[in-house]
């Protein structure tokens, strides 16, 4: 099982730079309710990392986390709207 990343900072970079967002992404369509919480917790922990914003959003994070808000798991749409919160708090959304 996945443990929540601390994917800020370098970490998030790493990443990035070894093409690993949109594995993480693919992990929110798991069955396991699990997964998709550690999945959109490294998510939103890379969001706050304001250089890896622009990934996130080329890589379809913010679609995969919107559909996040439609579970029936409280938890899960507290962590896709933290995602989405860091994401958004530069702006990017606006535009996207």
């Amino acid at each position: 099982m996945l443990t929540i990343l601390i994917a800020t900072g370098q970490v998030a970079l790493e990443i990035i730079e070894n093409n690993l967002i949109k594995r993480i992404i693919q992990f929110l369509d798991s069955k396991s309710d699990a997964i998709v919480e550690q999945a959109a917790g490294i998510l939103t922990n890379m969001a706050t990392n304001k250089d890896a914003r622009p990934v996130l959003l080329q890589s379809g994070a913010v679609p995969a986390l919107v559909q996040l808000l439609e579970f029936d798991n409280l938890q899960i749409i507290r962590t896709a709207l933290a995602a989405l919160t860091n994401i958004g708090s530069s702006g990017m959304l606006i535009f996207h």
